[in-house]
């Protein structure tokens, strides 16, 4: 039975990850296959101090439930 206090599917947002981090582990490993390492001494790029909480298949699932959730801003 639907429970009215939950505002959405967990079985669906699991789905939704599954196929998220799927896709990102194939692409990650797609362009680290495909990188070309070359370090430049003329460019600059800092290292990231901190590490991030979430990782980028959970972003993404984020984002995409968000547009599958049918509300218009993530205040509600």
């Amino acid at each position: 039975m639907f429970d009215k206090t939950i505002k959405f599917d967990e079985d669906h947002l699991i789905g939704i990850f599954y196929l998220v981090d799927e896709f990102c582990l194939q692409a990650q490993s797609y362009v680290s296959s495909k990188w070309v390492g070359t370090k430049s001494s003329s460019t600059f790029t800092p290292s990231p101090t901190r590490v991030p909480q979430l990782s980028a298949s959970e972003i993404m699932t984020i984002l995409v439930y968000y547009n599958y959730s049918g509300y218009k801003n993530f205040q509600y």
